[in-house]
């Protein structure tokens, strides 16, 4: 099963420290490199069982910028591959 997360899941699981029950669940989970630069500033060391992967339709990040942030659009681009 391929997994795809956007920020706040990870952001909130890494608050109250179960973030490992993603690894547990899934033993990989993809983000995107929005998702990632999002990230960086609260958690400096992200967990190994993320790994973060490239857009490849940037056109249609850019269409979902209008109604999402970037982290969720990179999401949801990625989860399309």
């Amino acid at each position: 099963m391929i997994v795809v997360s956007d920020t706040s899941v990870i952001t909130a699981l890494m608050q109250v420290e179960p973030s490992e029950l993603l690894n547990q669940l899934y033993h990989e989970v993809l983000i995107p490199e929005a998702v990632r630069d999002e990230l960086l500033p609260s958690h400096p060391v992200l967990p190994p069982f993320l790994r973060c992967e490239p857009v490849s339709d940037g056109r249609e990040v850019h269409r979902l910028i209008t109604e999402l942030d970037r982290g969720e659009a990179e999401a949801i681009v990625l989860a399309n591959f």
